[in-house]
């Protein structure tokens, strides 16, 4: 997981010492959006709210795959 932040560090770095950042921005942002599902999932299941658990990680599935493999690529 260390490994994988500091590539993250680099890749914004690097994008914004190329005067790339707003396609390192869109691709932050693109990366980012389906997080606040997972960690809402995350809670929910701690509460013990199972079936919004379920949801919200249906949820975050759908906003995953969609941003990862419709989105990105484009």
């Amino acid at each position: 997981m260390f490994l994988h932040h500091l590539v993250a560090i680099l890749l914004i770095t690097f994008s914004y010492v190329n005067n790339m950042a707003r396609v390192g921005t869109l691709i932050l942002c693109l990366h980012d959006s389906a997080d606040a599902l997972l960690e809402a999932a995350k809670m929910a299941n701690y509460a013990k709210f199972q079936k919004i658990c379920d949801l919200l990680f249906v949820m975050f599935a759908m906003v995953f795959i969609t941003t990862r493999l419709g989105v990105f690529p484009l």
